[in-house]
């Protein structure tokens, strides 16, 4: 970094020639500020992903209560979707908290990687054939639909012309 001439507080110029008020020294101004709007963001992608907790828990509790054969997660999936649908819940209101739960998703197979333990056999000959079978079926579908994409765009060009 090269510092621009003739300023005091010896700012350093970027790769595109603009000024960075971080990186001056002694600059707090704009830190402080940008501290506080990532603990609001935090803030508000954990309520949301509270939210989606508690409509999850709910449709939960009343799924059980009524005796539905129908999971509380896919229930609260519906609810969910029939509010997203009918414009009573915003989308923005809950994007923040559904994507730090996306990101974090991870941690909810934690409970089924512990099953191994139980099922040493999924960790040994049997677990081996299994993995084959689950790739070769997945690199199966990937190829089926990658073909059929390329011969639908071969039809539609031909169209075209």
């Amino acid at each position: 970094m090269k510092t621009r001439r003739g300023n005091p507080m010896g700012s350093t110029v970027g790769l595109a020639g603009r000024v960075g008020p971080e990186r001056v020294a002694g600059h707090a101004g704009q830190s402080g500020r940008k501290g506080v709007a990532g603990l609001c963001r935090l803030m508000a992608g954990l309520a949301q992903a509270a939210v989606l907790i508690g409509i999850w828990a709910l449709c939960e509790a009343g799924a059980r209560a009524v005796g539905l054969p129908l999971p509380g997660g896919v229930l609260g999936m519906l609810v969910l979707l029939a509010l997203l649908l009918g414009g009573v819940v915003p989308l923005r209101w809950l994007r923040r908290g559904a994507g730090g739960l996306l990101d974090h998703m991870l941690l909810f197979f934690v409970p089924a990687s512990l099953t191994l333990l139980d099922h040493r056999e999924l960790v040994s000959l049997t677990g081996l054939k299994l993995l084959a079978v689950i790739v070769v079926g997945i690199v199966t579908v990937m190829a089926g639909t990658a073909i059929v994409v390329e011969l639908h765009l071969r039809g539609r060009l031909r169209h075209v012309r």
